[in-house]
C-alpha cells in the first residue's frame, strides 16, 4: 500500500482542483476504478477474481473519484482561506464549489500579529568578560 499512497495518489490528486469535473464522467470513473484496482491487487497479491469493493473496505481506501473531489474541495478551501482563490466564474467551480461544504464553513483563522518592539537585550560575552567575572 506504500506504493499506492506514495506514487499513485499524489499523481492522481495533483491539480485536482482544475480537472475534478471530469471525474463525474463514466469513462473517467472506469479508468480511475481500473487503475485503483490494479494497484490494490498488486499490493495485496490477489487475483482478478477478488472483489475490489472488499479490498477497498479491507485496506480503508476511498474510491479514487471521491478522493479527487475531496482533494479539490479542500484545495479550493485552503486557497480561499489564504485569499489566493480567484473565482473566474468559469465552469462548475462557481456553481458547485462555492455553494457547498467546505466553503460554507465559518473562518476560524487567527490573524498574524507582529510585535516589532524589542523587549529583550542580547548580551554576547567575550572570553575576557567571562574571565573577569570569576
Amino acid at each position: 500500500m506504500d506504493v499506492y499512497k506514495a506514487v499513485l495518489l499524489p499523481q492522481i490528486l495533483y491539480d485536482s482542483v482544475v480537472w475534478w469535473p471530469v471525474v463525474s464522467k463514466v469513462e473517467a470513473m472506469n479508468l480511475l476504478w481500473s487503475l485503483q484496482s490494479s494497484y490494490m491487487r498488486a499490493a495485496v497479491g490477489s487475483t482478478k477474481i477478488t472483489p475490489i469493493e472488499a479490498l477497498e473496505v479491507a485496506l480503508y481506501l476511498n474510491p479514487l473519484n471521491l478522493a479527487v473531489i475531496g482533494a479539490a474541495r479542500f484545495t479550493a478551501y485552503r486557497l480561499k482561506c489564504r485569499t489566493e482563490w480567484r473565482n473566474m466564474g468559469l465552469g462548475q467551480l462557481k456553481n458547485e464549489f462555492l455553494q457547498e461544504y467546505p466553503f460554507k464553513l465559518k473562518q476560524d483563522r487567527i490573524l498574524k500579529k507582529y510585535q516589532l518592539v524589542q523587549q529583550y537585550k542580547v548580551l554576547i560575552l567575550t572570553t575576557e568578560d567571562l574571565m573577569s567575572t570569576r
